[in-house]
């Protein structure tokens, strides 16, 4: 196993466990009582405790994979000996990446004026593209219905305010 790999181990167990000590400052609301499971702390406490947990497996699984891990490896220098493309690759993903960032930019800009909903569809649209989907039915009907069941879920349900948008 390489070192890095237990460097990330480590590092997301110490952010989990950081959260998770921050987390007992977050106010309760008034209308949940601070005995309940259940209030503002919950869901930070939560995902917290499953990064310090999945850093735990993550360490764990690399501890105990070395033989295994080996023979990945060998396996993915194969493949990439016979593709013979490792540079396009590595430009292709770079591409990818950059693209993805500068969407992620346009997408925090555009939530002002656009709105959650408008946004989050072209969001998801533009993502799912950038990743290489390309069947016209896979790319409408993800990017509308993801965002518009969490639109659903929070502002219908739970009743939390969404942005919505100067434009629209």
């Amino acid at each position: 196993m390489k070192k890095n790999e237990y460097v990330v181990a480590l590092v997301l167990c110490l952010i989990g466990a950081s959260m998770f000590l921050l987390s007992d400052g977050i106010p309760t609301m008034v209308a949940v009582e601070r005995s309940s499971i259940v209030n503002s702390r919950f869901f930070p406490k939560l995902m917290s405790g499953l990064l310090v947990f999945f850093g735990l497996i993550l360490a764990f699984q690399r501890f105990l994979g070395g033989a295994s891990e080996k023979s990945l490896e060998k396996a993915s220098d194969a493949a990439q000996d016979a593709e013979g493309r490792d540079s396009d690759l590595k430009r292709s993903r770079l591409i990818r990446l950059l693209s993805a960032g500068g969407l992620m930019l346009l997408y925090v800009i555009g939530f002002s004026y656009l709105g959650f909903l408008v946004s989050s569809i072209l969001f998801v649209l533009a993502f799912l593209f950038i990743l290489g989907v390309r069947r016209w039915y896979v790319l409408a009907s993800v990017s509308l219905v993801v965002p518009v069941a969490i639109y659903l879920l929070f502002r219908v349900f739970l009743k939390v305010m969404l942005p919505s948008g100067g434009i629209l």
